[in-house]
């Protein structure tokens, strides 16, 4: 699903054009509190704006992991690293560009 999405990033992005993303970090606090269908991969209760309580879809990442697949297809990371949010929480973060082939 993750390569399907960078594809199409890739395919509309003009070439030397920016792509910025960001993901949760896999982090043992949201492994804890996950409904695990796999590494770093499951539902976390979720209400924000709604009545009543839903399991929501996370796909979470480990260090690298977003470098290796953003290059993957094909871009260039121009800068990458991780933002600390709380005492709980890493996210992790890329800059790329899309250079010509």
């Amino acid at each position: 699903m993750v390569g399907v999405l960078l594809g199409e990033v890739w395919r509309v992005l003009r070439v030397g054009g920016l792509f910025v993303v960001t993901v949760w970090g896999c982090t043992e606090y949201l492994v804890r509190r996950m409904r695990l269908i796999g590494d770093c991969e499951g539902y976390l209760p979720w209400s924000y704006g709604i009545s009543g309580r839903v399991e929501r879809y996370y796909r979470l990442y480990r260090g690298d992991e977003l470098a290796r697949e953003v290059v993957g297809v094909g871009f260039e990371v121009i800068n990458q690293g991780a933002i600390r949010v709380g005492r709980h929480y890493d996210n992790y973060y890329i800059v790329s560009t899309k250079m010509k082939l």
